[in-house]
């Protein structure tokens, strides 16, 4: 499986770790089972990504992604992703744009680095 995910309840932060070929249908599962979680904040890494099989279309169904069951605690939490390649970067990005568009009840923000995403994390 390439995603692997780390709950710390202490830093209320949920970490996902994508490796090679990353699928819309991977990531819309992990994303759907993170509502049930008790955590406020997560980082994606797409360190290990090699290949990236999302569709424009599918950014935003995933951007879109309001289940009736939202956990409150999300709502004013962080969602950082960590993109060091060009083209998982740019997703990225339109993810960013996307949530912002329908108005997310959380803030994304793109980093290269894993050490820039916990430092934004970290600070409130």
């Amino acid at each position: 499986m390439p995603i692997s995910s780390h709950i710390d309840q202490v830093k209320e932060l949920t970490t996902y770790t994508a490796t090679d070929k990353l699928t819309f249908d991977e990531a819309m599962a992990e994303v759907k089972m993170f509502y049930n979680l008790p955590t406020k904040n997560v980082v994606w890494d797409l360190n290990g990504v090699s290949e990236l099989n999302i569709s424009s279309d599918e950014v935003r169904e995933i951007a879109s992604f309001n289940p009736r069951y939202e956990n409150l605690s999300r709502i004013n939490g962080k969602t950082a992703i960590v993109a060091p390649k060009d083209l998982t970067f740019g997703i990225s990005r339109m993810f960013q744009a996307m949530s912002e568009y329908v108005d997310a009840p959380f803030t994304v923000m793109i980093f290269r680095t894993m050490g820039e995403a916990q430092e934004w994390l970290e600070n409130e």
